[in-house]
């Protein structure tokens, strides 16, 4: 049926409408669900505006990048809300080994259909425009656990933000330290039944502080409370550590605000192949951080998560990392390795009536 334009000029096609193409943020699409429906689509609508005008076609795009594969990979973690776009508003992810003269083609990001309209679309690599879709690595290597961290946006011509992809470029030491690491800890494990079983829950008053039930092992320390930005084990309010030595190992355990153990994924505290309690002999959290908390913040960057550690003060830190500087938004198989190795609950758990 013929849609008529009230008080348009029909004499000739000259006067028709042409087709229009419109491209619109991924997030108003119909449906939109940040860790699953969002996939760029696209839908045609055929228009024809008077009996003298030929059909048109209006092509309506959400536009944004590619899913279904390790390019990009997708977020599957809950968003953390930090009230930075950027770390909100950002759910694909890529990791690349560095390499002398790296370049990375952004287009290949896109679905290919999407490149039929490369005309109309841009870049925008850490908040500039950029000519080309064509972006060089840094000139050197990034340090370990320093990764070159690049977000990307896709933009329409009037500079609207579409979709936004986070590129995060290794020192391929990391890559190698991390497997080491895998391997060394693949049969070593005995020393897992020797840890504590953490309470299943704690004690939390009125005013948030938590305590230990009287029931509950001496092995363990008072809890304590994580900052409200923790993003080593995002989601946990509270933690406890086991006050023993067990041959040099330790526990870590986390809870939510109501007091329950935490166990799932990345939310949840791990067995310490080494306790991050000073003894008399030796610095135990020098060992620490290299056998536990350096390998789980390579596992989370090889699965692309955008993260730097950082130390109390939010200085970029690998030798006092305590927390990390944004919230990961993947887990992926590098970090469940990590978790296999450094299980959260190896030993069981103590139930507390």
């Amino acid at each position: 049926e013929a849609i008529l334009v009230e008080d348009w000029n029909y004499v000739s096609v000259g006067h028709c409408p042409p087709g229009a193409t419109n491209f619109y943020p991924i997030t108003s699409l119909p449906g939109y669900d940040v860790i699953a429906e969002h996939e760029p689509d696209y839908e045609s609508t055929p228009n024809q505006y008077g009996p003298n005008c030929p059909e048109t076609e209006t092509l309506d795009i959400w536009a944004g990048f590619a899913h279904g594969g390790e390019k990009p990979c997708e977020r599957n973690f809950e968003t953390i809300p930090t009230g930075d776009a950027k770390d909100d508003e950002t759910s694909h992810c890529h990791v690349i080994d560095w390499s002398d003269g790296l370049e990375i083609d952004l287009e290949e990001y896109l679905p290919d259909w999407l490149l039929e309209h490369k005309d109309k679309l841009h870049f925008r690599v850490n908040g500039k425009i950029v000519s080309s879709s064509t972006v060089a690595a840094g000139k050197e290597a990034p340090d370990d656990l320093l990764p070159e961290i690049l977000h990307v946006e896709l933009c329409d011509n009037n500079d609207n933000s579409l979709d936004r992809l986070w590129i995060v470029v290794l020192n391929p030491d990391t890559r190698t330290l991390f497997s080491t690491w895998v391997s060394e800890n693949a049969t070593n494990a005995t020393w897992l039944a020797s840890l504590p079983k953490p309470p299943s829950k704690i004690l939390v008053d009125a005013s948030g502080v938590a305590t230990l039930p009287s029931s509950a092992s001496s092995d363990w320390s008072a809890p304590e409370s994580f900052p409200s930005n923790n993003f080593m084990h995002p989601k946990a309010v509270y933690e406890l550590r086991a006050s023993s030595l067990f041959n040099e190992h330790g526990h870590q355990a986390t809870y939510d605000a109501q007091g329950n153990i935490i166990t799932e994924s990345i939310k949840a505290g791990t067995a310490d192949f080494s306790t991050p309690y000073p003894v008399i002999i030796g610095w135990r959290p020098i060992n620490h951080r290299e056998n536990d908390v350096h390998p789980y913040i390579r596992a989370l960057q090889l699965d692309g998560n955008p993260v730097l550690p950082i130390d109390k003060s939010g200085g970029v830190s690998i030798s006092f990392p305590r927390n990390l500087n944004r919230p990961p938004l993947r887990v992926g198989p590098f970090t469940q390795q990590y978790l296999d190795r450094r299980p959260t609950t190896p030993s069981g758990v103590q139930q507390i009536p």
